[in-house]
């Protein structure tokens, strides 16, 4: 079982660092940054899976230093190291403005044997932009998303631009991230950062009808919807799930919101097996009279073949699972679908759970 990290663990290890640093003769100095970092000096985390650091002062010390604490501890090898240096800073960049955390061991009549520095609130932000996990690692890059949102409410950074000038600060000579212009995967990992930290400062939608309210407000409705439906699929009673979608939302100007919200709320009904649709659901004005397609030109073929039939007789085009969400419970057809789209296929324990719940769709 992978070592969590606490705040505890974390500063223990750095006595013993600071104790075996002093018995030496010497004082060496390091920076902490990534969920270390958080750990160390917030509440935002609190453990982590290592420490990522810069090693500063006496490097090579630091290195027969921890792994001496490894082997005290019983820590893993690389519990602490130095897979951030790319980012802290990247060659040409300026550095970052480091604070002096801490010096141990914390023993008043003590050598101090080790400094720990941290980063500015602000630089460790522009670091969770910069980093890039592999798209299977979700663990990880959901709690990149969850620290950044997180540092974005700490430093009050929370446009666009705002994100933009400070990568152009931090790192105004790394190519490929924002000069001359925005790198697209940049720009999508801030469109993204912005989309989580607007769903933590919305009021969520509990029903259908609050949805349209909060439009109504000036809210937008891709995150009033995401609200929404986080909470359907977290509400595990079928009464309680009928009731989100049983009061009409009623009408507005927009024919196509209209028709979108009565094939939303069929399709939950019968995609969830929680009754029949509303009727209100079966209104004229919930219909349109002209096609609509939710994606690109060259998917219309796909979105032809796949829309869900309470989005298809509305003459609304979209793919399989059109209300996909993370938290969407992952039943039969979800993996039926997802090993069809992707070859993505469940775990032995997820498939126990699917013969469990009499999933018949993958089992052998």
């Amino acid at each position: 079982m992978k070592t969590e990290l606490t705040k505890e663990i974390i500063e223990q290890a750095f006595d013993e660092m600071g104790t075996l640093a002093a018995a030496r003769g010497i004082t060496v100095e390091i920076a902490v940054y990534g969920g270390g970092c958080l750990v160390i000096a917030s509440d935002i985390r609190n453990a982590s899976g290592d420490v990522d650091a810069v090693f500063l002062v006496g490097s090579k010390d630091v290195y027969e230093i921890a792994d001496a604490v490894a082997v005290r501890m019983d820590l893993p090898n690389d519990w602490i190291n130095e897979s951030v240096k790319r980012l802290a800073p990247p060659p040409r960049d300026p550095k970052p403005n480091l604070i002096l955390a801490g010096e141990y061991p914390r023993i008043p009549t003590s050598m101090v044997g080790l400094k720990v520095h941290l980063p500015t609130p602000a630089y460790l932000l522009a670091m969770k932009i910069l980093s890039n996990r592999s798209v299977t690692d979700t663990q990880k890059i959901d709690s990149d998303l969850n620290d950044a949102v997180a540092l974005m409410k700490v430093t009050g950074l929370t446009t666009e631009q705002q994100l933009v000038d400070l990568l152009k600060e931090c790192y105004p000579n790394a190519p490929g991230i924002v000069m001359p212009n925005v790198y697209p995967r940049i720009k999508a990992k801030i469109e993204t950062l912005l989309d989580e930290y607007r769903k933590t400062t919305l009021t969520r939608p509990g029903t259908l009808l609050q949805v349209l309210q909060l439009v109504h407000e000036g809210e937008e409705l891709r995150f009033c919807m995401a609200g929404f439906l986080d909470d359907f699929y977290r509400d595990e009673s079928p009464g309680s799930r009928a009731r989100r979608v049983a009061e009409d939302p009623g009408l507005t100007d927009d024919h196509k919101m209209n028709a979108l919200l009565g094939a939303i709320g069929e399709h939950l009904s019968i995609r969830w097996n929680i009754g029949a649709a509303p009727t209100w659901t079966s209104q004229p004005e919930r219909f349109l009279n002209r096609p609509w397609f939710m994606g690109h030109e060259r998917m219309k073929g796909f979105m032809l073949a796949e829309s869900p039939l309470a989005f298809r007789r509305r003459f609304i085009f979209t793919e399989s699972e059109p209300l996909r969400r993370a938290s969407m419970p992952r039943d039969g057809r979800w993996w039926a679908y997802e090993t069809i789209r992707g070859g993505l296929t469940p775990t032995d324990e997820e498939q126990a759970e699917l013969e469990r719940l009499k999933v018949p769709a993958l089992i052998p």
